[in-house]
């Protein structure tokens, strides 16, 4: 099983400003984390996380399909099919997979603490499935992919 860990984000300056051309932020990451489980499965695959919540997915024309919509799992299966095209791309074929996220940056009934989560589930997940292919990423390759997937 691969399991990866990813820190939160805290603004000390410029959270907003960071956003207009030549202005600049100060982000540091905090002791609270998102941690992405990950291991093979057969034929379709799971997405669990948001107390518990498992969605089941496969894929049709070479798209992750999910057979219960759920907003909240949006960034989670963006992430999934932009590493998916990625692995694709490399010559490697996709394979199925269980996913579990779990969070250290909300509170027990699903409220965001505000500290980068939608972020680090994107970069933690892409992580994560990139390993599973056993892929040498580099940090810009996993910057890119994450800023595809946001």
């Amino acid at each position: 099983m691969i399991e990866v860990k990813v820190p939160g984000k805290l603004y000390i300056a410029g959270e907003y400003s960071v956003v207009m051309p030549g202005h600049k932020s100060v982000a540091i990451a905090i002791d609270k984390f998102i941690t992405v489980k990950l291991k093979e499965s057969t034929h379709r695959g799971t997405i669990k996380s948001y107390s518990n919540i498992k969605l089941i997915w496969s894929r049709r024309d070479n798209e992750i399909v999910v057979e219960q919509r759920d907003d909240r799992f949006e960034y989670i299966i963006q992430a999934m099919h932009i590493c998916d095209e990625f692995i694709s791309v490399k010559g490697i074929t996709p394979k199925y997979y269980d996913i579990e996220v779990l969070s250290e940056l909300e509170s027990e009934d699903g409220l965001k603490y505000g500290l980068g989560s939608s972020a680090s589930v994107v970069v933690a997940v892409t992580k994560a499935i990139l390993q599973f292919y056993k892929y040498e990423y580099t940090n810009m390759e996993i910057f890119k992919l994450a800023t595809l997937a946001s």
